[in-house]
């Protein structure tokens, strides 16, 4: 079981880093309370990718993470919903600092193959 953890947010990562690479953004590693550092021209923005098998609420998240989002404007949270059969990205959603702390998560879906759909950013 955790090694089918491990794999689903690998793949949720991978998939994220292309997502915005597809977009031109460069990518980097992250650090501490994050996964990805994505970077185009002026705009930077820290990615934490959360990899899971089924949609589900937000609950014992790292405190690294919140901090992040509590405090930097230029942080988002993106849930990657994985079939945990095939290994194929079903759905990805994007969250603002902002979104996450509603009691109602809202959301931006992310679409791979079409680049004017629901934003980001």
């Amino acid at each position: 079981m955790a090694s089918d953890k491990h794999d689903i947010e690998t793949i949720a990562v991978e998939y994220i880093g292309k997502w915005f690479r597809h977009r031109g953004f460069r990518v980097g590693k992250g650090h501490r309370g994050f996964d990805l550092r994505v970077k185009q021209e002026s705009e930077e923005f820290f990615i934490e990718v959360k990899g899971r098998s089924r949609k589900w609420p937000f609950i014992n998240t790292p405190s690294a993470e919140v901090d992040l989002l509590e405090n930097n404007p230029n942080a988002r949270l993106v849930e990657v919903i994985i079939n945990s059969q095939t290994k194929e990205v079903v759905e990805a959603y994007a969250y603002s600092n902002k979104d996450f702390y509603r009691k109602r998560i809202l959301g931006y879906a992310l679409y791979p193959d079409r680049t004017n759909e629901n934003k980001l950013l």
